[in-house]
């Protein structure tokens, strides 16, 4: 099966200004990955759930959205459908614990990276440095 992944890198010179937002159900997942990105640099707001974020993304801007697939009321599926409908120039890191199935799908819908959960901050910075700079998310078989 061919995945969407990111190659893993280290932040460009300046990433304070990038805005970035995390949507996870798990609140000690969302907590993990809001305080790694923010001593990386990176302004980050979270959301719990799909329907929550699109509410906050209506008045935000935001560069990256990073959602989790799997999650009650609207999952991250959902979310890209909607972000790439509404807000296409927005990209977006899709994670994932469950089955491969899961990021191919996102992939699909138009997530611009996915990773497979668990992750690593690295991988993450790595993630968001390669989807604003178009140069580092490659198909790996």
């Amino acid at each position: 099966m061919t995945k969407r992944r990111c190659s893993i890198s280290m932040p460009m010179e300046s990433n304070e200004m990038t805005s970035v937002m995390i949507i996870d159900d798990d609140p000690r997942a969302s907590r993990v990955i809001v305080e790694g990105l923010r001593l990386a640099g990176y302004q980050v707001s979270d959301a719990r759930e799909g329907r929550d974020a699109i509410g906050q993304l209506s008045t935000s801007h935001l560069d990256v959205v990073i959602t989790d697939i799997l999650m009650p009321e609207m999952d991250g599926l959902e979310v890209i459908i909607w972000l790439k409908k509404k807000q296409p120039h927005l990209k977006v890191v899709a994670l994932s614990g469950g089955p491969e199935l899961h990021l191919k799908n996102a992939t699909l819908l138009g997530a611009d990276c996915v990773i497979k959960k668990p992750i690593r901050i690295p991988e993450l910075v790595g993630a968001i440095e390669g989807v604003l700079h178009e140069e580092n998310c490659s198909s790996n078989g």
